[in-house]
């Protein structure tokens, strides 16, 4: 009799070992869950910031140029050219008085800022 109780025993311990064991798996399927839904939200958070900071940037460029503007009161347009913070991009913030500001996008592969700067200077003559 001892025999089978103590094979009840072990049955009973490897019951509770397997049990044990799903319970684990199916707890760290939901951690995994949660991993990846915590992945997924700083992402969206990444992507939340970046959004900010490229605003920032965009409200900055638009600033300088209509700062030039005020600080050459005979000008017609002012531009500001930002090389450095898109890494695909360069960024030409324009301004004109009394009409507003923009910014052009020009691919780096594309941007000689010579014809920038020329096609801006004729912008002034005309």
């Amino acid at each position: 009799m001892e025999e089978s109780g103590e094979m009840e025993l072990t049955m009973e311990n490897g019951k509770e070992e397997i049990a044990f064991c799903l319970v684990c798996e199916g707890f760290f399927d939901e951690l995994d869950f949660e991993k990846e839904r915590v992945r997924k939200n700083l992402a969206g958070a990444n992507q939340c910031y970046v959004s900010i900071a490229r605003e920032i940037l965009e409200d900055e460029r638009r600033y300088r140029v209509k700062l030039l503007l005020e600080e050459s009161p005979d000008s017609k347009r002012a531009f500001y050219v930002d090389e450095k913070t898109d890494p695909e991009y360069v960024v030409v913030a324009l301004a004109i008085r009394d009409v507003g500001a923009c910014e052009l996008l020009i691919p780096r592969g594309k941007y000689d800022p010579f014809m920038v700067i020329g096609a801006l200077e004729n912008l002034t003559t005309q």
